[in-house]
């Protein structure tokens, strides 16, 4: 994670949040660092399935998990506003 997060596209940072909530994982502190960077990077260009899934992703994770992670204020920002300017279209 901490290699390829900052090689990661949309469609990747999407996929790998959407793989640790399917499979009940909480990713380590240093993983969901680089994994919050790659989805701040990539946000603003990411298709509204990726935003669903990543949104749908990191609360699945905070649910399933004993050692919840603050969703950083970057990412919350990144993927709301791409959200709302999809839903203008």
């Amino acid at each position: 994670m901490l290699r390829v997060g900052p090689l990661m596209n949309a469609q990747e940072a999407a996929n790998t949040t959407w793989s640790f909530a399917t499979l009940g994982l909480m990713p380590g502190a240093e993983a969901w660092a680089a994994l919050e960077a790659a989805v701040v990077r990539v946000g603003l260009g990411m298709d509204a399935q990726n935003v669903s899934n990543t949104i749908w992703s990191v609360f699945g994770c905070h649910a399933r998990s004993s050692t919840p992670r603050v969703l950083s204020r970057s990412v919350a920002g990144s993927l709301w506003i791409r959200f709302a300017v999809i839903i203008q279209r």
